[in-house]
């Protein structure tokens, strides 16, 4: 009889380009033989030293790596490779964690700007009234100087008018006195 051990990479833990590939590893009770199949078929055979292959990786650089090491390294070189991936996974997530805070926060600074947005827009849809008032009162304004310039020339013309009558009536007036005296 044989005993079958399936090993894969977890698939949260380790990123897709990186995932080792599923292997088969089957033991046989006589002990000289370890064979190693891979998605159902088989790939090689192996010195009775029990040393399994190593899951590949899509370069094939894990396969390399682990070709002659005997299983207790490759145990703990695995073990230390899926400590780095968790690793790497916990990064992963602390960096979405922060990636989310910031789209969080856009979602919200983006709510209050559309906000404004709608109170910019009701507000400029006031414009074309005031600016209409605007030209009105401008015109009412230019009016007014323009008749406040007329009534000030006005004034300043009866002034002078007063100041003439005024100094021939004096003229006048003197020129009595000196009559009347003679």
């Amino acid at each position: 009889r044989e005993s079958h051990v399936t090993a894969t990479a977890a698939a949260p833990l380790v990123s897709p380009s990186s995932r080792l590939a599923m292997q088969t590893f089957t033991y046989p009770n006589q002990g000289d033989i370890l064979e190693e199949s891979m998605h159902g078929t088989a790939a090689s055979s192996l010195p009775s030293r029990r040393r399994p292959t190593v899951p590949q990786s899509p370069d094939g650089a894990l396969d390399n790596a682990f070709r002659n090491l005997p299983v207790a390294v490759g145990m703990e070189t695995l073990q230390s490779l899926l400590k780095q991936r968790e690793g790497e996974a916990v990064a992963l997530h602390s960096q979405v964690a922060l990636l989310d805070k910031a789209r969080a926060s856009l979602s919200e600074e983006l709510v209050s700007l559309a906000a404004d947005n709608e109170q910019l827009k009701e507000k400029l849809e006031h414009v074309p009234a005031l600016k209409r008032q605007v030209d009105e009162l401008d015109k009412r304004y230019n009016t007014m100087l323009q008749m406040y310039g007329e009534k000030a020339e006005e004034s300043n013309e009866l002034r002078m008018d007063l100041e003439d009558v005024k100094s021939m009536y004096k003229q006048q007036i003197q020129d009595m006195l000196l009559k009347s005296m003679h």
